[in-house]
């Protein structure tokens, strides 16, 4: 009974001591669950996953987290060494496998390295692989185990950081940050640089400390209230350097909030602008102030009368607008150099401010025009004695380097209101007042008027009329021979302009020629004669006159033309007309204006086969060393000269030398304008070439001079020398 006590005993002792067991180990159970359960938790949170291989059996786990790390599913595949491989990223396939390779063969037990994956989904993470190696008693690995841990967002936002903190310390800007009190956190490198203060020296200090005395209390309140209202300011501003220079600088100012939309700090950054506003003065100055005299343009010129009409309005007050420009300015530019030139506009200027008062603008609006605008007039009086004063300072003499030199001031007057309520109008009409001043002798002013308003009119009427016949090509072409005067043969012709007005009535060159030259239209109408003349020469080469040379003037806006003598070519292409048969004439003073430039164009026109001539011979300036350098072949008398032979011995004498200069640099000369017979035998005497005028033949239209062609061709085969006056006789 005894034993079987003890035996029922002893089973439940068992039995309890079975259960606490049970119960030990469900509680060690349970914890460790637990514990793994909040492992897998803290993979999960923390994107880190474990991972165990065994080196004999080649059998690899990985956790949940690893899977997903991966773009696998848990548990739905089964992951293997050659798996593991296939997810890296290509360019680092290898990187990995060598690093194994390295360790397990090493003897180093722990190892770390970084790749790239490609997750199953197509997208890239970076992981962080860490292992961890058991080895045997002989040093062998039996086992690796460690983790993967995606680092991608990571890195993201540390890269990102890094890349806010090089922009923050490399940044060429300035940049301040300040705590909502204002004291300042941070500056960068570049405010050390601009400003001059070190880092140390400004943390914990107010911006103020920065401040120049260019603005206000009041601006500085504005500027806050912006940023209050806005959340930010941009604008520029002027503060000091520590070396106490003040200096202009963009600044931008940008209040920084919380989660709680509340003001955290403030960030500045600014630059600076000195060079900026350096370079913005100099375009302001080439904008709106001449380079040369340093005096208001054109452009500033007109805003201050636009502004000075708008006072006087209000004031009920004249004000007047003196067109001035310089007279025989040209003549020293030409001769004398533009360097020369150049100081006699600076000496002008200086005198012409010399002349008016501290509140009137002098201009300068290009040339050697300039403009005056008097502000305050009494009466035109008033205005009378200052242009009168004006045209004495520029009649003194001026001492240019070693020359003296004498010029004169046409100056033309307009008044406000009376001659004109806008600013164009003030100076359209002063401009055309400036020109009457000229026209009566030069170094004189003239006040605009209601004649000159009319005179105006009919320019304007005028050059109407004169665009629309170049648009209807309304223009004939008249032909004056040229005779030679040893075999009294026509040995060329000279095209020129006719302008058929209404009624019949001939418009002659020198009513339209100027005007056609003042507005330009002087460009299509010069293209319309070349193109005329020329095809008019192949019409009387092909009758038979093969060895007529046509002469056409060329204007000073065409030979200015860059592309000139391509343009010439074409039309020798065009109308078939052999070069040689084509006579171009240019001024002399054209040529002299720029005789480098005439000599580059005239030499091209000269391997063309063009024949050159220099028309008006003897009326400028020209200077013999270049003059021998033109590839010219023919000079013409001006008919100025012509026209008082047998009279005036100095006409003589100056005929003469041409025709002697002439010769010696075997060049033809034509006389012009020649009228009678005196005239002729003088010509013949000294051994001129050619002539033209009246006394042969006025100029004709195409049809009659085709007439006077066939005259000469029959009178010419009949003897040997002919009645040099058998042409046609003009009325005048």
């Amino acid at each position: 009974m005894g034993n079987e006590v003890l035996f029922i005993a002893g089973g439940l002792l068992v039995i309890v001591l079975a259960a606490v067991a049970m119960l030990s180990t469900y509680r060690m159970y349970m914890k460790v669950r637990t514990q793994n359960s909040a492992l897998l938790r803290l993979q999960k949170n923390t994107h880190m996953g474990s991972w165990e291989w065994n080196v004999i059996s080649q059998k690899l786990w990985w956790s949940d987290e690893a899977y997903r790390i991966f773009g696998y599913i848990p548990q739905q595949f089964i992951i293997t060494d050659e798996a593991k491989y296939g997810c890296l990223h290509g360019d680092d396939h290898f990187k990995v496998k060598d690093k194994i390779a390295s360790v397990l063969t090493g003897d180093s037990n722990a190892y770390e390295i970084e790749y790239r994956i490609i997750r199953v989904d197509g997208s890239e993470r970076l992981v962080v692989e860490c292992g961890e190696i058991i080895r045997d008693n002989n040093g062998s690995p039996l086992q690796l185990m460690g983790t993967f841990h995606d680092v991608t967002d990571c890195r993201r936002v540390t890269d990102k950081q890094s890349l806010f903190e090089n922009v923050f310390k490399e940044s060429g800007e300035a940049i301040v940050i300040t705590a909502v009190n204002g004291e300042i956190i941070e500056v960068n490198d570049a405010f050390t640089h601009i400003t001059g203060y070190e880092r140390e020296a400004v943390v914990g200090r107010y911006p103020s400390f920065l401040k120049s005395d260019q603005h206000s209390d009041e601006f500085y309140v504005q500027l806050w209230q912006q940023v209050e209202l806005a959340g930010c300011w941009s604008g520029e501003i002027w503060e000091r350097r520590k070396d106490g220079v003040v200096f202009p600088k963009a600044l931008t100012i940008r209040a920084v909030k919380n989660g709680f939309d509340r003001v955290s700090y403030y960030i500045g950054v600014f630059s600076d602008i000195t060079q900026s506003k350096l370079i913005e003065k100099q375009l302001q100055k080439l904008a709106f102030y001449d380079e040369l005299t340093s005096l208001p343009n054109r452009t500033l010129c007109k805003d201050r009368l636009n502004h000075e009409i708008k006072v006087a309005h209000r004031r009920h007050e004249q004000l007047a607008v003196l067109f001035l420009d310089l007279d025989r300015f040209k003549y020293v530019n030409d001769t004398l150099g533009h360097s020369v030139g150049d100081l006699l506009l600076l000496e002008a200027a200086h005198r012409i401010l010399g002349c008016v008062r501290e509140t009137d603008t002098v201009a300068r609006l290009g040339g050697d025009e300039f403009m005056v605008i008097l502000t305050d007039v009494a009466s035109a009086q008033s205005v009378k004695l200052l242009a009168e004063k004006i045209i004495r300072a520029l009649s003194q003499q001026f001492i240019l380097q070693t020359h003296k030199v004498v010029i004169g001031a046409s100056i033309g007057i307009s008044l406000y209101p009376d001659s004109g309520l806008n600013c164009e109008d003030l100076i359209k009409n002063a401009d055309a007042a400036m020109y009457r001043a000229k026209d009566a002798g030069r170094n004189t002013f003239m006040f605009f008027t209601s004649e000159l308003q009319m005179a105006m009119s009919e320019r304007l009427d005028m050059e109407k009329k004169l665009r629309n016949a170049i648009e209807l090509e309304a223009f004939e072409l008249y032909y004056q021979p040229k005779i030679d005067l040893r075999s009294g043969k026509i040995s060329g012709v000279e095209a020129l302009l006719r302008w058929p007005g209404e009624n019949g009535v001939m418009v002659m060159p020198d009513s339209f020629i100027p005007l056609a030259e003042e507005t330009g239209l002087i460009i299509p109408l010069g293209a319309w004669v070349l193109q005329e003349a020329c095809r008019q020469a192949v019409i009387w080469r092909d009758a038979g006159f093969d060895k007529l040379r046509m002469a056409v003037n060329l204007s000073i806006k065409q030979f200015d033309q860059v592309d000139i003598v391509n343009q010439i070519e074409t039309v020798l292409q065009k109308t078939g007309l052999p070069p040689e048969l084509l006579e171009l004439e240019v001024t002399e003073s054209m040529v002299m204006r720029d005789a480098d430039r005439a000599i580059v164009i005239l030499e091209h026109l000269r391997k063309l086969g063009v024949h050159i001539s220099v028309d008006d011979f003897g009326t400028g300036y020209s200077s013999l060393s270049y003059l021998k350098r033109l590839p010219l072949q023919t000079l013409k008398i001006d008919s100025s000269f012509v026209k008082d032979l047998g009279g005036d011995g100095g006409d003589e004498a100056i005929v003469s030398a041409i025709i002697s200069m002439a010769n010696t640099l075997e060049l033809k000369v034509v006389a012009e304008g020649v009228e009678t017979f005196q005239q002729l035998e003088f010509l013949r005497r000294d051994g001129c070439s050619e002539a033209q005028g009246y006394l042969f033949s006025c100029p004709v239209p195409a049809e009659r001079f085709a007439a006077l062609l066939d005259i000469d061709r029959l009178v010419a085969a009949r003897r040997p020398m002919v009645d040099l006056t058998s042409g046609v006789r003009c009325q005048r």
